[in-house]
């Protein structure tokens, strides 16, 4: 059953629009990740406390898995922006995603406040 086209197609498409803003938001993080690190490599600030690594700093620092971890350092030693996360994947900086219409951007519980 597939709950979200059960419930109608605007909800459908609102999740769909939702998801698509999401994963332009998760390139973007990536990308700073990637940006981080260039930052930590060249001052070696990641050594040190008992670190055996800069993908376990990462690790430690951010919660991602070591996977994720080893290719954010990867692409951070290649020395190209535009390096790929994984075979095959979107490179971080080459999905810039697209204006979200209003209407699908919901403001989170109690983020309002009365001024």
């Amino acid at each position: 059953m597939d709950s979200l086209r059960d419930a109608g197609a605007g909800l459908w498409e609102f999740a769909s629009q939702r998801a698509g803003f999401i994963a332009g938001q998760a390139a973007q993080l990536n990308a700073d990740l990637v940006d981080l690190m260039v930052e930590v490599l060249e001052t070696n600030c990641w050594s040190g406390g008992g670190i055996r690594s800069p993908e376990h700093w990462l690790q430690l620092m951010t919660t991602v898995s070591p996977a994720h971890a080893a290719d954010i350092v990867a692409a951070a030693r290649a020395g190209d922006p535009d390096a790929n996360l994984a075979e095959g994947d979107l490179t971080p900086r080459a999905w810039v995603p697209a204006p979200v219409p209003q209407s699908v951007v919901r403001p989170r519980r109690g983020s309002l406040r009365k001024a």
